[in-house]
């Protein structure tokens, strides 16, 4: 089975509408609805996990620990904060950053990590490289591998992106493409289970452009049949593989 989650309902609506054979809703504790179907030959869940890193991880864990899937794939929106990144891309992403955690003063970890963590999640590459190339194949949209920030707070002024970069992430400054307020969440319950991950999210909002705050609803639901075709595409050139991936993250 696969775990299909995004922030909100919109971001998941076109992945609904994808199912074969109708849907079935499941009710979860927290409120989260859990909208299980297939999607052609391949058993299919999808929910929304709501705004925020905790409620993202929170939300994520519950479904991975109900439904068991093989790989989750984590959708929606970022800000992006690299300047060749507009409008409608789509980030894939490879790593993931945490905004606004030190404990460096108390523990010398480095900022983002906590206590005897690493500061950042990473994944497999397979996955990544298997999504790439599916991309190339069915779209012509401009696909940026990068890093993903994660934080609850949101703003639009690219300074303030920059400033977290250039101090705590200045090894990471020319893949740090994305910021957004679940990425980080998602990919946290994914590797603590040890599931496969990809993340395939569309730049909503340009940093330093607030002007793109009119018209991202409009791009991202455009985009989402991209990162439908993408996923379709990638589950029949590599279907057989996600569950030895997971081997290589023991």
């Amino acid at each position: 089975m696969i775990l299909i989650v995004g922030q909100t309902e919109d971001d998941i609506l076109y992945f609904r509408s994808r199912f074969t054979g109708g849907e079935k809703t499941d009710s979860l504790p927290g409120g989260i609805r859990a909208y299980v179907g297939a999607f052609g030959n391949e058993d299919m869940v999808i929910a929304a996990t709501g705004v925020g890193v905790l409620p993202a991880a929170i939300a994520t864990s519950s479904l991975i620990d109900k439904y068991d899937p093989y790989l989750v794939v984590n959708v929606g929106t970022v800000i992006s904060i690299a300047p060749n990144l507009h409008q409608g891309d789509i980030v894939l992403g490879e790593r993931y950053y945490l905004k606004n955690v030190d404990f460096s003063l108390l523990t010398g970890d480095e900022y983002g990590a906590f206590p005897g963590g690493a500061p950042y999640l990473t994944f497999v590459k397979e996955v990544s490289n298997n999504a790439r190339d599916a991309a190339y194949d069915v779209t012509s949209k401009y696909i940026a591998r990068g890093y993903i920030l994660s934080g609850d707070d949101v703003d639009v002024t690219k300074d303030v992106y920059e400033k977290i970069v250039k101090e705590h992430y200045a090894s990471a400054k020319n893949l740090m493409v994305a910021y957004d307020s679940s990425s980080y969440g998602v990919a946290f319950a994914a590797s603590s289970r040890k599931i496969s991950l990809l993340t395939l999210r569309v730049v909503g909002v340009e940093a330093g452009k607030p002007d793109t705050l009119l018209s991202y609803k409009r791009a991202t639901l455009e985009s989402m049949s991209d990162i439908g075709s993408i996923l379709a595409q990638l589950l029949i050139d590599k279907q057989n593989q996600f569950t030895t991936m997971q081997e290589d993250m023991d």
